[in-house]
């Protein structure tokens, strides 16, 4: 299937795919977020923003945007194929094969589903038991018949081929699980740096990725206020998702803005001019959910909460 933009908010779409497909990732997932955000059930939109996530290693978003999308293009078989490569890199083994397959079953001509299909550890693969590498070497000096000597090295050589192969798939997933942890934490480091030095006075931009000119004292646009305030609830996302990982609960407004994650005006109620005069609230956290809130002068309100989608109510 040919992936064009919808009709509503089809420029922004368009420049986001744009973006993507020249490596342009960080601009990208801004564009896709506030797609997003404008229309909720767009497929595409969530496609592609499951896709920028993915080249950035965030395999948690790109799963649950293309889970989305999946559910948003029944039967799409890009959606299904990025969707089935995502599930593999997270060693979800089982259930990336029958995604795959369904790929194939909507386009049998889709070479990266087959391919990646091929590349998936059989389950009667990782099941074989070790060869027992003591006894074996003793038995084939054993035995005197020259064509069972043969079978039984042939047999040894084909199992340790399989240890091998499965292995090195291993490890190769875990260098990869490896690097997007630390992706992650380098980008929550920087964050930090970046607030910790607006409060000793050195100038810096509100958001990573943004154009100074876009990160000034106060977003007059509407539609610039928008992206800028929904891009402020994505990292306010981020920063619960890191304070849940080492506190095992979210964390209230107060708090972040006592680690320097946000300004205290997000905290207190008080309209922030770098968002548009944006006023933040929140519901009260708890260990497993959160909600907070950014309202915007011209009437829209959007939401963020632990599932990671931005909405507007």
């Amino acid at each position: 299937m040919e992936h064009s933009p919808p009709h509503g908010g089809g420029s922004n779409l368009a420049l986001a795919i744009e973006a993507l497909e020249s490596g342009q990732t960080e601009q990208a997932i801004q564009l896709l977020q506030f797609a997003t955000s404008m229309n909720p059930n767009s497929g595409e939109a969530h496609f592609h923003l499951g896709r920028a996530y993915a080249a950035c290693d965030n395999l948690t978003l790109a799963e649950t945007s293309l889970r989305r999308a999946v559910e948003l293009l029944p039967g799409d078989a890009p959606a299904l194929c990025a969707l089935g490569k995502v599930l593999a890199r997270r060693q979800s083994y089982d259930e990336a094969r029958r995604v795959l397959e369904a790929c194939l079953d909507a386009d049998a001509q889709c070479q990266e589903a087959r391919e990646a299909l091929e590349l998936l550890p059989r389950p009667e693969d990782r099941a074989i038991a070790l060869p027992d590498l003591d006894v074996l070497p003793a038995r084939l000096e054993l035995a005197t018949d020259t064509g069972t000597r043969m079978r039984r090295l042939l047999l040894f050589t084909a199992s340790m081929g399989i240890l091998l192969s499965i292995l090195l798939a291993f490890a190769f997933l875990q260098v990869q699980k490896t690097l997007s942890m630390h992706s992650a934490r380098t980008g929550a480091s920087h964050a930090e740096t970046s607030w910790s030095a607006r409060r000793d006075g050195v100038p810096t931009t509100h958001e990573e990725g943004l154009a100074p000119d876009e990160a000034g004292p106060a977003v007059e646009d509407a539609e610039e206020a928008l992206r800028a305030a929904a891009a402020c609830l994505r990292r306010l996302y981020e920063a619960q998702r890191e304070y849940h990982t080492h506190h095992e609960h979210y964390a209230s407004l107060a708090e972040l803005a006592e680690q320097g994650v946000v300004e205290e005006g997000c905290a207190t109620g008080e309209p922030v001019p770098a968002y548009g005069n944006a006023v933040f609230s929140e519901e009260p956290p708890t260990p497993t959910a959160f909600a907070i809130r950014a309202a915007l002068p011209g009437g829209e309100t959007l939401v963020m909460d632990q599932e990671g989608e931005l909405r507007r109510e």
